[in-house]
C-alpha cells in the first residue's frame, strides 16, 4: 500500500517496533511453548536419518544501513546430541511442521529431563552463533559505511572544484552578485554533504537482538 503524504512508515527497525519487542521479551509477555511433532518416515528430507530429534528455532534481527532478518534453525539427535547440518535442521523443522502431526504423549516415549538438557544446549549453540553473526554484521556494517562517506567526500571534492573556479571567474570580471550566488551554493553543498554525512555515522552503529520462536521434539522413527 502506498503511503499518503504526511505518513509516517513503520519497519521494523522503527524504534516503536523495537521498544514493543524488547518489552514483550523483557516482561516475558510471549514465551515459545514447546511442541511435540510425528513425521512419517516416508516424508523425510533426503539426508536425514530416522531418529528422534530436537530443535529449536530463533529469529535474529540486526539493524543498521541495511536491516537483516532471519530465522536460525537448530536440530540434533535427542539420544547422542549429534548436530544436523545448518540446511537439514530447517528442512527437518519446515516437514514436521508442515505435515508432521501432534505427537501425544511424547513423556511415555521420551526422557523429558534429557529433552530439557538438549533444549538448553541447542539454545545457547545458536546465541553463540547470533554473537557472530552481530559481529560479522557490524563488520559489513562499518564498511558500507566507510564506503558511502568516501562517496560522499568525492562527490563534494568534485562539486567544490568546479563551483570554487566559476567563484574564481566570476570574481575576477567583477561580476559581485553571481559570486555570492556562488559562494551560497558552496555553503549549501557543504551543508548538506555534512547531513548526509552524518546520517550515515549515525546509522553506522548497529542494533540487534533474537527471539525463541519455537522449540521442542520431532519423531520420525
Amino acid at each position: 500500500m502506498k503511503s499518503q503524504a504526511g505518513d509516517e512508515i513503520v519497519s521494523q527497525s522503527h524504534p516503536l517496533v523495537r521498544f514493543a519487542a524488547w518489552k514483550t521479551r523483557t516482561d516475558q509477555l510471549v514465551q515459545a511453548v514447546p511442541v511435540a511433532v510425528q513425521l512419517a518416515r516416508s516424508a523425510l528430507p533426503e539426508g536425514v536419518a530416522p531418529d528422534v530429534y530436537v530443535f529449536n528455532v530463533q529469529r535474529w534481527q540486526v539493524a543498521g544501513l541495511r536491516e537483516v532478518e532471519k530465522l536460525r534453525f537448530v536440530a540434533a539427535s535427542l539420544a547422542d546430541g549429534q548436530l544436523l547440518d545448518q540446511n537439514l535442521a530447517e528442512r527437518l523443522v519446515d516437514h514436521a511442521l508442515t505435515v508432521g502431526e501432534d505427537w501425544r504423549d511424547p513423556k511415555l516415549d521420551a526422557d523429558l529431563a534429557l529433552v530439557a538438557e538438549r533444549v538448553i544446549t541447542l539454545d545457547d549453540l545458536a546465541s553463540d552463533e547470533f554473537l557472530k553473526f552481530e559481529q560479522q554484521c557490524m563488520d559489513e556494517n562499518q564498511d558500507r559505511a566507510s564506503i558511502q562517506i568516501t562517496s560522499i567526500d568525492r562527490f563534494e571534492s568534485r562539486r567544490l572544484q568546479r563551483l570554487n573556479e566559476v567563484l574564481r571567474m566570476h570574481m575576477d570580471k567583477g561580476r559581485s552578485s553571481l559570486a555570492d550566488a556562488t559562494h551560497g551554493q558552496i555553503t549549501k553543498l557543504k551543508e548538506r554533504c555534512e547531513v548526509q554525512r552524518r546520517a550515515i555515522r549515525n546509522r553506522a552503529t548497529t542494533e540487534a537482538e533474537y527471539h525463541q520462536i519455537c522449540c521442542g521434539l520431532i519423531r520420525a522413527t
